[in-house]
C-alpha cells in the first residue's frame, strides 16, 4: 500500500474549509462564553493532521479573500500543505464555526456557511490532472450537503478511480439528506472510516452487525470503525466483531469528540497509505486519538510524526508519558516549520540606562524616545537585507519602536525587574493574562540571576517563579528566552552554565533560546552544547551576548562562540554606534545620517558573525578530512 513513485502527493483533501472558534470556558454554552480560540477547521484541519504525520498533502478548497481566509492559507503553508488549489473568492467571506463544551454530552455548534466560500458550491469542475497526482483522494460525508457538492465530489471520485488512486471516505456527519447519496458512493471507495454510530446512521440499522453487513454488501472497501473499545478493521464481517485486526487504545481522561476524531482518522490513514499492517494502523489511530484528547480539543493538538513515534516507543514505561513536561515540549517544539538557523538581535537596553544617558547628555526624555525610534528605523533597514534580525526591548516598548519595525518582526520583551533576586516580573496581575495581550511574534526574555551554590530556599523560590512563567508561555504559545547570569560575586567555572541549564531541564523548563556571556573557558560552550544535545534537540540555540562591545571587539568574541554548533547568533546594543549616538544627542548629526550609521553598524556586526561561522565551518571540515 506504499505510495506509488509516479504520484506527487500521498493524499489530496477535497472539501469546504472554515475557521473554528473554540470556546475556552468549559461547562457553558455559546451565549455565556467569555473568549474563543481560533483554529483552522473543516477540510483544512484534516489536511493539517495528515501533513503533521508526514504525508505529502494537498488540499482543494476555497476561502474568502479576507484575513480569516489568509489565516487558513498561512496555517496550511506552515504545515507544508500544498495550497496551489486553494481558491480565494473576493465576493464571499470565509466560513466560520463556533463550538463549546457544555458538558460531557452536549457540544453546542453554530456554523456560519451560507453565502460563504465553498469550493463545492463555486466550482464547475475539479482538475482531473491534479487529482491524478495523488495516491489517495480524501472526502468526508459532511460535504455531501447539496446537489452541486455531491456532483463535484462524484466527479473527483470518478477521476480518482480512473487514475487508480484510492478513495477514502470519512464518516463525520450523516443525515436524511445525504444518506442515500453516500450509499451510492460506497462502491467507489477504497477505505471507509468512522465511528460506530456513523455506520448505524449510514446503514439505517440499529445494531452494529447489521450495519456492517449492509454496508459490506455495497462496497469492497476496507471498513474501519472506532467504538468505545478501540479501533477495528473489517474486510469480511465475522459473527464475532472483535475477532478482527484491532487495537484497544490508550487510557485518557477525556471523552470529547472534536479534533480527536480527525486525529484518529489521520492516524489510520497515515499507517494504511504507508503500507503498515492493519493492526499497526489501528495503533496509530488510537495513539493520535489519545494524544489529541489529552490536550485542548482543537487541531493545535494534532501530534507530529516524531511525537507519535516517541509516544508509542514509551508505552513500555508509563502510559502517562503524555503528561510529562518533556512530552508537552515535544509537541510544542516538533511542530516548528523549519529549524532556526541564526538570530541577530539588537538590544535597546533597560530604560534606566537610557535615563542615565539622557542625564549625562543634558537632554530630555523626548530626545531619548526619538533616538530609539531612529535606531529602530536603522535596525529595520538592516532587517530588509537579512531575515534573521530580532529586537530586544522592555516589557512595554514605546509605540514608536513597534511602529518602526517590520511586521511581523520577532521582538523580545524583557519581563523581569532588572537585577531582582529573587526573580520578579514587571507590572501587576497574572503573567498569563499579560501574555494573552501580546502578538504571537513577541517573545518573553528574562535575565535569570541564579547560581547552583545559592541557598536552597532561594533556588526553590526562583525555580518556582520561572516555572510559572514557562507554563504561561506555553499556554499562550510565546517563545521564551532565558539569559543565564550567575551573580558577579559568585564562582563561575566551565560547568556553571551547564549545571544551571541541566537543573532547569530537570524541573521541566525548556526555553526556546538561551543567552550567555562569552565565557573565558572554551570548555563552557562544550558543556553547554552537551547538555542541550542530551535534553532538548529542538532547542533553537544559544545567543552570545555582545552587549557593551564595540565593533572592534566583536571579532574575537564571535570567533570563540562560532566554533560551537549550539551558538546560533548574538545580542548587541548601542555600543556599536555610541560615538554617533553622542553626536546625534549633541545635535551634531542629522537624523538620516544617524539612521544610516545604525544600519551600517548592525550590518557590520552581522557580517562579522557570518564570517566567524564560515571560518569555523572551514576549519571543522578541514579537520575532518
Amino acid at each position: 500500500m506504499k505510495t506509488s513513485p509516479q504520484h506527487t502527493f500521498d493524499i489530496i483533501a477535497l472539501g469546504q474549509s472554515f475557521v473554528d472558534f473554540y470556546g475556552e470556558q468549559q461547562g457553558t454554552g455559546l451565549k455565556d462564553m467569555l473568549s474563543f480560540k481560533k483554529h483552522v477547521g473543516g477540510m483544512s484541519s484534516f489536511a493539517l493532521a495528515f501533513a503533521r504525520l508526514g504525508l505529502k498533502t494537498a488540499i482543494i478548497t476555497s476561502v474568502g479573500q479576507d484575513e480569516l481566509g489568509q489565516f487558513i492559507i498561512e496555517s496550511l503553508q506552515h504545515e507544508k500543505v500544498d495550497i496551489s488549489q486553494i481558491q480565494q473568492n473576493s465576493d464571499l467571506h470565509t466560513s466560520l464555526a463556533f463550538r463549546a463544551i457544555q458538558n460531557r454530552f452536549s457540544f453546542p455548534l453554530q456554523h456560519y456557511k451560507k453565502q460563504c466560500a465553498d469550493i463545492l458550491e463555486e466550482a464547475s469542475d475539479i482538475s482531473s490532472s491534479f487529482i491524478a497526482k495523488a495516491n489517495a483522494l480524501f472526502i468526508t460525508s459532511s460535504n455531501f450537503d447539496s446537489k452541486n457538492a455531491s456532483r463535484i465530489i462524484k466527479e473527483a471520485i470518478a477521476c480518482a478511480n480512473e487514475k487508480q488512486s484510492k478513495v477514502i471516505l470519512a464518516l463525520d456527519y450523516i443525515d436524511d439528506d445525504n444518506q442515500s447519496t453516500l450509499l451510492k458512493v460506497l462502491p467507489y471507495c477504497s477505505l471507509v472510516i468512522g465511528a460506530e454510530q456513523d455506520y448505524k446512521y449510514l446503514s439505517g440499522q440499529t445494531d452494529v452487525l447489521g450495519a456492517l453487513t449492509q454496508i459490506r454488501a455495497l462496497t469492497n472497501a476496507l471498513l474501519v470503525m472506532k467504538n468505545n473499545h478501540g479501533c477495528y478493521v473489517y474486510t469480511q464481517i465475522p459473527t464475532d466483531l472483535h475477532a478482527v485486526p484491532h487495537h484497544l487504545g490508550f487510557v485518557t481522561d477525556k471523552q470529547i469528540p472534536f479534533a480527536s476524531k480527525a486525529a484518529f482518522i489521520a492516524g489510520f490513514v497515515n499507517g494504511w497509505l504507508n503500507g503498515f499492517s492493519q493492526e499497526k494502523s489501528c495503533e496509530f489511530a488510537m495513539a493520535c486519538h489519545a494524544l489529541t484528547q489529552s490536550r485542548e480539543e482543537s487541531c493545535d493538538s494534532f501530534p507530529s510524526l516524531e511525537e507519535l513515534t516517541i509516544y508509542l516507543s514509551s508505552q513500555s514505561q508509563v502510559v502517562q508519558t503524555i503528561r510529562t513536561p518533556f512530552f508537552e515540549h515535544l509537541h510544542y517544539a516538533s511542530l516548528r516549520s523549519t529549524p532556526q538557523n541564526e538570530l541577530y538581535t539588537f538590544s535597546f537596553g533597560h530604560q534606566q540606562q537610557w535615563l542615565k544617558l539622557a542625564e549625562n547628555a543634558c537632554v530630555d526624555e523626548d530626545a531619548i524616545n526619538t533616538a530609539k525610534m531612529l535606531i529602530a528605523t536603522g535596525v529595520q533597514q538592516a532587517a530588509m537585507k537579512c531575515p534573521n534580525v530580532c529586537t530586544l526591548a522592555d516589557a512595554n516598548p514605546e509605540n514608536e519602536i513597534i511602529d518602526s519595525l517590520p511586521s511581523p518582526h520577532m521582538l523580545m520583551r524583557t519581563l523581569d525587574v532588572p537585577g531582582a533576586v529573587p526573580l520578579q516580573f514587571q507590572g501587576e496581575g497574572d503573567i498569563t493574562h499579560t501574555l494573552l495581550h501580546w502578538p504571537k511574534h513577541h517573545s518573553v526574555k528574562l535575565t535569570f540571576i541564579y547560581h547552583p551554590d545559592d541557598r536552597y530556599a532561594l533556588r526553590q523560590q526562583q525555580e518556582a517563579t520561572l516555572s510559572h512563567l514557562y507554563l504561561a508561555c506555553r499556554k499562550t504559545n510565546h517563545e521564551l528566552v532565558i539569559e543565564l547570569a550567575p551573580a558577579t560575586n559568585s564562582l563561575i567555572t566551565a560547568s556553571t552554565y551547564s549545571h544551571i541549564m541541566q537543573r532547569l531541564y530537570e524541573i521541566g523548563i525548556y526555553p526556546d533560546w538561551w543567552q550567555v556571556m562569552p565565557p573565558r573557558d572554551q570548555r563552557t560552550f562544550e558543556n553547554i552544547q552537551r547538555v542541550i544535545q542530551e535534553n532538548d534537540k529542538f532547542c533553537k540555540g544559544v545567543l552570545t551576548l555582545g552587549q557593551q562591545a564595540t565593533l572592534e571587539q566583536l571579532p574575537v568574541m564571535f570567533n570563540n562562540a562560532a566554533k560551537h554548533e549550539c551558538c546560533k547568533g548574538f545580542v548587541v546594543d548601542k555600543s556599536l554606534f555610541q560615538a554617533a549616538l553622542t553626536q546625534w544627542l549633541g545635535q551634531m548629526m542629522t537624523n538620516q545620517a544617524f539612521i544610516d550609521t545604525v544600519a551600517r553598524s548592525f550590518e557590520k556586526a552581522i557580517s562579522i558573525w557570518e564570517l566567524a561561522k564560515t571560518n569555523a565551518h572551514v576549519k571543522q571540515t578541514a579537520a575532518a578530512v
